[in-house]
C-alpha cells in the first residue's frame, strides 16, 4: 500500500474524468457563436494541460519512483510493473497526440464577424 501507487490511479482517474468532461462540455457549444468559440479554445487549453501533467510529467516521475521502490522488493513485481507500464505509456501518447491535435484545432479557430452573426439572424 503505498502512496505513490494511490497518487498514480488518482492522477489517472483525474486526467481522464476531466479530458472526457472537457470532450463532451465542447460538443455543446455552437461554434458559430464566439462565446462558444472562446469556451472551446479555453476547454482545449485546460484538457491539453491535464494531459500533459497527469499522463506525461507526473506519469514519468511516479513510474520511476515506484519502479525503483518495486526493484528493491521483488524483482518479479517489478518486471511486470515495467511492461504494465511500457503498455500504458504507449496510450498515454496515443491520448497526448489526440489531445494536441484538438488543441491545434481550437487555436485556428477563427471568431465569426458581426456581419456573418447579422446575416445567420
Amino acid at each position: 500500500s503505498s502512496v505513490l501507487f494511490h497518487e498514480a490511479v488518482f492522477l489517472l482517474q483525474g486526467a481522464a474524468g476531466i479530458s472526457i468532461g472537457a470532450s463532451v462540455y465542447c460538443y455543446m457549444l455552437d461554434l458559430s457563436k464566439n462565446e462558444d468559440i472562446f469556451r472551446f479554445k479555453i476547454m482545449s487549453v485546460v484538457a491539453l494541460i491535464t494531459i500533459v501533467y497527469t499522463r506525461v510529467v507526473r506519469y514519468c516521475t511516479l513510474g520511476f519512483e515506484t519502479s525503483y521502490m518495486l526493484y528493491s522488493e521483488n524483482f518479479l513485481v517489478f518486471l511486470i510493473y515495467t511492461a504494465g507500464g511500457f503498455l500504458m505509456s504507449g496510450f498515454n501518447i496515443v491520448l497526448l497526440k489526440d489531445s494536441i491535435k484538438k488543441f491545434k484545432k481550437a487555436i485556428k479557430m477563427n471568431y465569426v464577424s458581426p456581419e456573418k452573426i447579422a446575416k445567420m439572424e
